[in-house]
Formats: C-alpha cells, sequence, structure tokens
C-alpha cells in the first residue's frame, strides 16, 4: 500500500511507483484529486491505472462524478461508503488470480 500527503505527492508515488489500482479522494491539499486525476490520464505510465475516486460532497455529487467519469475516473465512491462496497469496487477493477497449484 502506497499514501502521499497531498495530490503532488501521489502524482510522484504514483508515476514512480505504478501501482495496480488507485484510491483517491477529491478532497486533498494542494492539487486536488481531480486534477491528479487530469494528470495521471495524460500519462503514458499511468494512464491505465484504474482509479476509485471517493468524495463527501454530497452537494455536487452528480457533477463530480460526471466530471470524474469524464476525466477517466473507474470507479466512483459517495461517503459514506462501507467496506463492502469499496471491496466490490477494488475486486471488479484489480481482480486477483487464484493462487497456481503447482504440486502433482
Amino acid at each position: 500500500m502506497l499514501a502521499a500527503k497531498d495530490g503532488s505527492e501521489a502524482v510522484i508515488t504514483i508515476e514512480r511507483d505504478a501501482p495496480q489500482l488507485i484510491i483517491m479522494d477529491i478532497m486533498m491539499p494542494g492539487l486536488d484529486g481531480l486534477s491528479v486525476l487530469r494528470k495521471l490520464k495524460k500519462s503514458e505510465v499511468t494512464r491505465n491505472i484504474p482509479v476509485i475516486v471517493t468524495t463527501a460532497n454530497v452537494g455536487a455529487m452528480a457533477a463530480t462524478r460526471r466530471e470524474c467519469e469524464n476525466s477517466g475516473a473507474a470507479g466512483f465512491l459517495p461517503k459514506p461508503f462501507s467496506p463492502g462496497q469499496l471491496l466490490e469496487e477494488v475486486r471488479r477493477l484489480a481482480p486477483v488470480e487464484p493462487p497456481q497449484n503447482t504440486a502433482s
């Protein structure tokens, strides 16, 4: 698991470590989540990494969701969400192959 203290650090960390999946909030210090998402989707290195965006901004939920999806988000979870909802999105976007049994 990787973490970043703000949007700028998130971009650097993601470009350096290329995770399988990104979960980030829209509200971040410095560079906000939507700006980070747009930067990631423009980069050859990070454009194919699925991003789940979260937000508690219920006032503009529909517009924010649309903007995130138009900017390349693969998933959108309004807060509060349950651990089950998050797990479902993670499994949908970054499925884990079952281990191969190599014993004969």
